[in-house]
């Protein structure tokens, strides 16, 4: 929306000052910005159907009971404080307007910040729903909000454009490039994470992972899963790109004779890292994470190609509608003047210091958590494993620190080891009147949980309510229990009884036979006591169906 046509301040030559501590042209992130916008935005859409289930009093796991023997003592939720159905449908309602004013630009370097603290509440509030791909949201809009976005392609520019104030199209690159590098490690540390595994250092590890068919692997990649050539060099093309993306969108070499040998080798890493998601996207199901990251590396974007591809949804729209975008953009209110301007309040002097100092807070921010987020074996090692045996593991005060303010972080997806052991869940239940059924649907024999093609967050929040911890299953069951009986519809019978069930399969290397199945009996609940036989707490057992590899 602002004056599309400024050169470029780009800077290409990694290894110089000015490509950390110079100007940015901001038109790669300007188009992020709004990405990541549509996003946030398409991820709570997801959540809406669910607010009352996951994040109020009334759901699978209430506050108190979050509070008392989950939750880390060290963490900041805004969440916690609307914890009633109408107060969490408020909160959601208000994180969907803040995640739209940053996609538009408007007043978005508050959006930002709210919008960081909303989808951080989200998080904090239950976080056995969610995976690797929130937390990648999570950090990549804390580092975005010390990113003017908005000065292009946004509201707040067009507004300012038609004051006569135009905003200008860079920013620090510093900011810029902590967000670049946010990203980027994702895949360099989630590849020390994977090669202490045995699977992945052997080339086994999409043979496992390929072959968790009732978890969340597509059925058509089910012939391929034993194929030695295929899942090995799946496997090690894995460890090959995430170890390489780094280094190839920061080459250290701009030309090599005519060749902008920088911007090819940044082709190279977006697209290898592209390919391997679309990759990930049709063999397994593993929500968000294959479609996020891809859209995410319009953040590497050189200016010129985020141009073109404005200029080209320019194009679509036709310049009709591209008025009247315009024309809706100057409807929204201008940003309040200051009167005198806050910057006047501080020395030139004073205004410097205080710029440096916020600089070097979030410079320290940036380390820490990249600290926080290196594996642990590399930071204190078993003794015999490395020549030198030395400690430098994040200490408790750092620690707590990056917990409560909601920057911590893990990048250990599928590793040290992919899950080795398919499983199946079924719930079989029994009814006030005798009769039996299952809480995922069917009978009480019949096959139980069928999961689709689209993840939903059920998935994971039912790998963690049969992780072992005692108070999801019990939470859980009693959140069926209150569903069922506070809620009956006519001719429905009351939920007496309900046992959650696991059907293990472990997994063999190639060529080896396969064991059997193994039920494990995750949790048994009794919703209310009856008079007649009050000691009868389990509900009809069932014999473990086959699991076909």
């Amino acid at each position: 929306m602002s004056d599309l046509g400024r050169p470029s301040a780009h800077n290409q030559k990694p290894l110089s000052r000015d490509y950390w501590l110079g100007e940015y042209d901001l038109r790669p992130i300007a188009l992020y910005r709004f990405v990541l916008g549509i996003i946030l935005f398409y991820d709570l859409c997801d959540l809406l159907p669910n607010v009352r289930t996951f994040f109020s009093n009334e759901g699978v796991l209430p506050l108190p009971a979050f509070l008392g023997q989950w939750a880390r003592p060290s963490r900041f939720c805004l969440l916690d404080s609307f914890s009633s159905v109408p107060m969490a449908y408020l909160y959601w309602g208000l994180s969907a307007l803040a995640v739209l004013a940053m996609a538009i630009g408007f007043r978005s370097r508050v959006a930002s910040v709210l919008s960081f603290i909303f989808i951080a509440g989200f998080q904090e509030r239950l976080p056995p729903l969610f995976d690797g791909s929130d937390t990648v949201l999570r950090m990549c809009l804390f580092w975005h909000m010390f990113i003017p976005s908005n000065r292009v392609w946004s509201v707040d520019a067009t507004l300012a454009t038609a004051r006569g104030q135009p905003l200008p199209p860079t920013g620090r690159a510093l900011f810029v490039r902590l967000l670049q590098l946010q990203v980027a490690q994702i895949y360099f540390l989630s590849f020390f994470h994977k090669i202490q595994g045995f699977t992945w250092a052997f080339g086994s590890a999409i043979h496992y992972t390929w072959h968790l068919n009732h978890v969340f692997s597509r059925p058509w990649v089910l012939p391929l899963a034993d194929n030695v050539l295929v899942t090995t060099v799946g496997t090690y093309f894995t460890l090959a790109f995430e170890l390489g993306f780094l280094f190839l969108v920061n080459f250290p070499i701009q030309r090599i004779g005519k060749i902008n040998a920088y911007e090819w080798a940044k082709v190279l890493g977006l697209a290898t890292m592209t390919a391997m998601h679309i990759g990930i996207a049709l063999t397994i199901n593993v929500g968000l994470f294959s479609y996020l990251m891809p859209l995410s590396f319009t953040m590497f974007f050189e200016p010129p190609w985020a141009q073109a591809l404005v200029d080209r949804a320019a194009a679509f729209l036709g310049p009709v509608r591209m008025a009247r975008v315009r024309d809706l953009a100057l409807r929204f209110p201008p940003p309040r003047q200051f009167d005198p301007p806050l910057a006047s309040l501080f020395s030139d002097a004073a205004h410097s210091r205080l710029r440096k100092l916020g600089t070097g807070i979030v410079v320290f921010y940036f380390v820490i958590c990249s600290w926080y987020a290196i594996p642990k074996y590399l930071l204190n090692p078993p003794a015999g494993q490395f020549p030198l045996h030395y400690d430098v593991t994040v200490p408790h005060a750092i620690e707590t620190l990056i917990q409560a303010s909601d920057v911590w972080s893990s990048w250990d997806m599928f590793s040290p080891e992919p899950l080795r052991t398919d499983y199946h869940l079924t719930a079989p239940a029994e009814y006030e009147d005798g009769s039996t059924g299952n809480l995922f649907g069917g009978d009480a024999d019949g096959p139980g949980e069928e999961r689709g093609f689209w993840f939903t967050r059920w998935y994971k929040y039912f790998e963690n309510v049969t992780g072992g911890d005692k108070l999801l299953p019990l939470e859980w069951g009693r959140y069926m229990c209150r569903e069922r009986n506070f809620y009956l519809r006519p001719g429905e019978k009351r939920l007496y009884t309900l046992t959650l069930y696991k059907d293990d399969q472990v997994i063999p290397p190639i060529g080896q036979p396969w064991p059997p199945v193994q039920r494990q009996t995750v949790w048994q609940h009794r919703c209310y006591d009856k008079q007649d036989s009050p000691g009868n707490q389990t509900a009809p057992r069932v014999a473990p169906p086959e699991m076909k590899p």
